[in-house]
């Protein structure tokens, strides 16, 4: 990898472990409130589950590239549409939680 994005090689790794930990301990509380839950709770669900995705995708394309040296289009291209995604759905829900 160059220098300059050597460093997001080990931090996706360790962001996908933190979101993996994150989404079991939130699948866990929904689970022991599952008569509480609003249509927040599932929106804040699936925006989670889409930033595990995006940064899997990230650090797959990452690993590709550190052992090849070549970017992977194909996997640049899915990345850089799930982030746009995965951002546009998190602000989506900001809006959403703030507006009431």
């Amino acid at each position: 990898l160059p220098g300059r994005i050597a460093g997001l090689y080990p931090f996706s790794y360790y962001l996908l472990l933190v979101y993996i930990l994150l989404i079991i301990l939130w699948f866990i509380r929904c689970i022991q409130y599952k008569n509480e839950l609003m249509n927040v709770h599932y929106m804040i669900s699936f925006v989670l589950i889409m930033f595990t995705v995006d940064t899997f995708i990230r650090y797959i394309g990452l690993k590709v590239f550190n052992s090849t040296g070549i970017r992977n289009q194909v996997l640049t291209i899915i990345s850089l549409l799930s982030g746009a995604l995965t951002r546009t759905i998190a602000r989506y829900l900001t809006l959403m939680i703030t507006m009431g």
